[in-house]
């Protein structure tokens, strides 16, 4: 428009007088000249809003309304905005919203309002002039709809101010904006669908039966109340088919209705996205606005199920208020496991702009997820079919944290066997491994140590929490307050053994329902977990380890952005885009809030997802008779690599490997593959930890694992299953089930038998010596585990002696001021020693160097086949010995020396030397030395060191392909029969020895 003409105008609003005048002017201002940017801002340039300012003072309704309407589209633009507060706006506009009863005029002063407040510091202006003590009688359901609709937005603009938030939470502005939302959607009771009315084939069949239409009503109430009480809630969570029913829709019994008309949704939307901004700061209190007069859920699961407009703030609004423990009966009995059940299973292939976005399928999960604690909701999930969808949802999506929660809700079905069977039919163990199998893909080590004072230190923490918060949860229970932020509410997802709980014999959790499995048989003591967590159910016990923060608030996912009014003004819609983006946050925003929730009182259990997976596994299948999947070769490759990665073993993964090993329908499986041997491989890990709990944990859960397969493998079944292989499996098979026996029977008649009457120790150690050498170090595994079953070990002796480091030149010090006496060894080397020492160490010593021997004459003693290190190990043997300190005996870190000073004290008779020294060949001996000293014991005929080598070469505890090649070396040496036959002997003799003690 010509900037002369706004002149003009704005000249005349200045001087006229005439008020019929002065709204023309007006008029043709709103409609000529503020309905675009390009207007507003030449109006505000020829100082227009001044003379409006003037007129918005003025006693004349007609002229306000108008004069309204044009600031409303002004402040619109930025630099409008802030002259308007900057000529004093703000305080007539809240009086007129105080005073003024026109509802067109309460309309446009908090469009006004809303459109200063984009501005943070305007918004506190109008936030200190007292604006929430006004707005509850602003928002009454009697007013029209754009009038609450422009209140509400006003409202989302102020959120930002901490002060508005705290007045609003206590004058219950979001009560009353619940309250708005079920008028308008409330069902008319005398309408047709009313939930009460019967089905026409229902009042048929009835008819045929009494034609008393008074009588039939009556028996129909009779019997729908004696359900109610049978389930005590709502009868809906009844198997149908157990009715003679079909699945009804759950819409029919909602008694609420979403509109239809344009301005209610826009008005719907509105308050539900400003509760999503009011959830994400803090639920405290929230449930109880929300619930209004006892129908806020109901109506929001209605609205939710209804239009798929409302889906998205009503999945969110229901999703983080479930989080809540003290909520979530409320939401339950306002039946929103249905509705996201329902939404999670629907059919969107004919419409396809209905369908659930990513984020809201999380929404619908974590509904469900977490209102799964209570009884009756599992009954419902179960009977809606939304546990295969789970499933699904679990196979298909790549979010961990949706991953993460489902598995917590599935949790709560481990007492329910008909839910256990149904998941277990549909795959759920397929599902947990493959996702097991991912995650160890990307795991570390996450061993623990044995630490005393850690663990002090632990259970000093945990009195000082018990002492911090008893107070504030007597005062709790007593007044029935809503829980204070550092303290877990039994029951919530904080305060659980997160996903991994273990459930004692007290039965499933369930908050009112008689349906909770309370009387099924629980769980065997021969199954639970010695773990901390193990004593603990997700809903039924108190949290009694250090308190946990509370779950994050889940924030608001991004709405789209809707105008709010546009019939009301020509630019109403003018920042609907900025109020969508108060709202809208990242997605991952709400997915880190899952991952929270979960979150259980171990900082390093509960936030593993592995350990989540193998809490499931544990707790599920062994529930149930047979479970041939965990007895695949993926399963138990997946389960034993994740063995040797988490901290305690013994607690997660030995009872499911316990519950495999014990079926036998799973022994013949076991055999025809590599698990025993695998087993048996978790007593020897590849980490170098000492003092590590996990790893001794390990080693305790490889020997109860393959006690359970020997119990099997030595039953008549088990013995008839090994001998059909020994004896008429093909070659392969036969070779393997020989590698196999070794590791599981134990008993020394069965041994025997399937040792030398099946020849399977003759086929271990054919294959030890000439197979190829994956297969040799398996065998060369099980002849140690054999050693093991028979109990073969080198006899101690003194290997409790204590050691000490060994110092090669340390005899020299006792020879000061001896005469010396010199030793000539190889390559003609010499060393000195005291000859007063030699003569009372040794007679023959004495006799050498007193009599007319030429050792004497000339000092010199040659031993031409010992080398330097030799003579000065055993010259301080001797040092040793003469002052009686062989109980610290040095070790020396070749073998050679060793056993040329034992050779040495044979040669010249000293006995407690000799002891010594087999002592130290017995500690020092490897797999590099023991053909060295098997060949010397051979080459001596020396029984005790030809025992010490052939008990290391059975007992030795090293991995197979260093077994295996120490095994063909001294098969190739020079005495390789007499070492092969003595092996088999050692065994035969100990296994026939074994058995006559038993018997």
């Amino acid at each position: 428009m010509d900037n002369r003409k706004i002149e003009q105008y704005v000249k005349e609003l200045t001087t006229e007088k005439d008020k019929r005048l002065i709204y023309k002017i007006l008029m043709k201002i709103r409609s000529d000249v503020v309905k675009t940017r390009d207007g507003i801002e030449a109006f505000h340039a020829q100082g227009g809003l001044k003379p409006i300012m003037e007129l918005i003072k003025r006693p004349n309704e007609k002229l306000v309304d108008i004069s309204l309407s044009i600031l409303g589209n002004c402040c619109t633009v930025e630099e409008c905005a802030k002259k308007a507060t900057d000529l004093g706006a703000i305080p007539p506009l809240i009086l007129l919203l105080r005073t003024m009863t026109s509802d067109s005029i309460q309309c446009r002063v908090c469009r006004i309002l809303g459109n200063l407040a984009g501005d943070s510091s305007i918004a506190k202006i109008i936030q200190d002039r007292g604006i929430s003590s006004i707005l509850p009688s602003v928002l009454d359901d009697g007013k029209p709809i754009p009038t609450l609709l422009m209140a509400v937005r006003l409202i989302s603009k102020l959120w930002k101010m901490s002060n508005f938030q705290r007045e609003t939470r206590e004058l219950g502005i979001t009560k009353k904006m619940m309250k708005i939302l079920i008028k308008f959607s409330q069902k008319d009771p005398s309408g047709e669908g009313s939930s009460s009315s019967a089905a026409p084939g229902d009042d048929d069949a009835l008819a045929r039966m009494h034609p008393n239409q008074e009588f039939r009503e009556s028996t129909r109430k009779m019997f729908n109340t004696v359900v109610k009480k049978m389930e005590n809630v709502r009868s809906d969570i009844f198997d149908y088919s157990i009715l003679g029913k079909a699945t009804k829709e759950s819409a029919a019994d909602d008694e609420f209705v979403a509109p239809t008309e344009v301005d209610k949704c826009d008005l719907f939307l509105a308050i539900m996205r400003c509760i999503q901004m009011m959830l994400k700061d803090s639920r405290l209190y929230m449930g109880e606005h929300i619930l209004a007069d006892g129908n806020g859920y109901k109506c929001l699961v209605a609205l939710g199920r209804q239009n798929h407009q409302f889906r998205v703030s009503v999945l969110s609004i229901i999703s983080t208020m479930a989080y809540d423990t003290l909520d979530r009966d409320v939401i339950g009995r306002a039946n929103a496991v249905t509705m996201a059940s329902e939404l999670l299973q629907r059919d969107y292939s004919e419409d396809a702009e209905k369908c659930l976005s990513a984020l809201e399928m999380r929404n619908c999960v974590t509904i469900i997820c977490l209102l799964a604690s209570d009884s009756c909701n599992r009954a419902k999930i179960r009977h809606s079919g939304a546990l295969k969808t789970l499933l699904q949802r679990f196979r298909v999506t790549e979010c961990r944290q949706e991953r993460d929660m489902i598995m917590y809700g599935l949790t709560f079905f481990c007492y329910d066997q008909m839910s256990i069977q149904l998941l277990v039919k549909e795959g759920l163990i397929g599902a947990l491994i493959k996702r097991l199998a991912e995650e160890l893909a990307e795991a570390t080590v996450d061993h623990v140590k044995i630490d005393r004072e850690t663990t002090d230190l632990k259970v000093t923490k945990r009195k000082r929490f018990q002492q911090l918060e008893i107070d504030l949860l007597m005062k709790r229970l007593r007044s029935r307050s809503p829980k204070p932020w550092n303290f877990s509410e039994p029951g919530s997802p904080s305060s659980c053994s997160g996903y991994g709980s273990l459930y004692t014999n007290q039965g499933s959790p369930s908050s009112y329902g008689s349906i909770s499995p309370k009387s099924s048989s629980p769980r065997s003591t021969d199954l639970e977990s010695d773990d901390e967590s193990a004593t603990y159910s997700p809903v039924c016990s108190d949290d009694d380890d250090d308190a946990t923060h509370p779950p994050k608030m889940p924030k608001i996912e991004k709405a789209s952005a809707e105008p709010l009014a546009p019939e009301l003004d020509p630019i109403i819609d003018e920042d609907s885009t900025q109020i969508a983006d108060i709202l809208a946050v990242e997605e991952t925003s709400q997915e880190a809030a899952l991952i929270d929730a979960v979150a259980a009182k171990n900082e390093v259990v509960e936030t593993c997802t592995i350990k989540r997976i193998l809490l499931l596994l544990r707790d599920m299948p062994l529930r149930l008779a047979h479970a041939p999947e965990l007895a695949r070769v993926e399963s138990l490759q997946a389960l034993l690599k994740a063995s040797r990665f988490i901290s305690n073993p013994h607690g997660y993964c030995d009872k499911i490997l316990c519950f495999v090993a014990q079926d036998t329908k799973n022994f013949v499986p076991l055999l025809q593959n590599d698990f025993v041997i695998d087993i048996y491989k978790l007593r020897r890990t590849d980490y170098d930890h000492k003092n590590c709990q996990s790893c001794q944990e390990m080693k305790t859960m490889s020997s109860s694992v393959l006690g359970t397969l020997s119990a099997i493998a030595e039953s008549g079944y088990g013995r008839g299953e090994l001998a059909h292989y020994l004896l008429t499996g093909e070659p392969g098979m036969r070779k393997h089930v020989a590698i196999i026996a070794t590791f599981i029977i134990r008993a020394p008649k069965f041994l025997y038998t399937f040792l030398v009457d099946h020849s399977a120790l003759y086929t271990v150690m054919e294959i030890i010596l000439t197979d190829e050498r994956s297969l040799a170090e398996k065998a060369c595994l099980g002849i140690t585990a054999l050693a093991g079953n028979l109990n073969i070990a080198d006899n101690p002796g003194r290997e409790e002696t204590e050691n000490m480091e060994y110092d090669e030149d340390g005899y020299t010090l006792v020879c000061l001021g001896h005469s010396m006496i010199s030793f000539v060894v190889k390559d003609n080397q010499r060393v000195a020693f005291s000859e007063k020492i030699l003569k009372e160490c040794s007679d023959v010593f004495n006799s050498m160097l007193t009599s007319q021997f030429k050792e004497s004459i000339n000092k010199e003693i040659h031993i031409s086949d010992i080398s330097v290190a030799g003579i000065k190990y055993f010259l301080n043997l001797i040092v040793l010995n003469r002052a009686e300190s062989l109980d610290t005996v040095p070790l020396t870190s070749d073998m050679t020396p060793a056993l040329e000073a034992y050779e040495l004290s044979m040669r010249y008779m000293l006995t407690d030397l000799e002891g010594a020294l087999v002592t130290v060949i017995r500690k020092i001996i490897n797999e590099s030395s023991a053909l060295r000293v098997f060949q010397w014991a051979m080459n001596n005929n020396n029984h005790h060191l030809l025992e010490i080598s052939i008990y290391y070469y059975l007992t030795s505890d090293i991995c197979g392909q260093t077994k295996s090649t120490m095994f063909r070396e001294a098969d190739m040496s020079e005495y390789g029969n007499q070492w092969n036959q003595l092996i088999l002997d050692t065994i035969v003799d100990k296994c026939v020895a074994s058995m006559d003690l038993t018997s």
